[in-house]
């Protein structure tokens, strides 16, 4: 369960959000880490942050027909 960050999963799911949040944060800073990048307050002011861009709502590429 550690190399999965789920030390900490709550015995029921009233914990559950807390744990969601917290492992979502340790794995994201452990991928930056990994990958090199900084967030956006380091990046720079005009430089947005990854996780709040949004998606374009347009179809993918080649899957038109699916």
């Amino acid at each position: 369960m550690r190399e999965c960050d789920a030390t900490d999963l709550p015995e029921d799911v009233t914990g559950f959000l807390e744990f969601y949040e917290a492992r979502r944060t340790r794995m994201r800073h452990r991928l930056m880490s990994l990958l090199g990048v900084t967030t956006g307050s380091e990046q720079g002011a005009g430089t947005p942050d990854a996780s709040q861009t949004v998606p374009d709502d347009g179809p993918d590429p080649g899957n038109e027909g699916l």
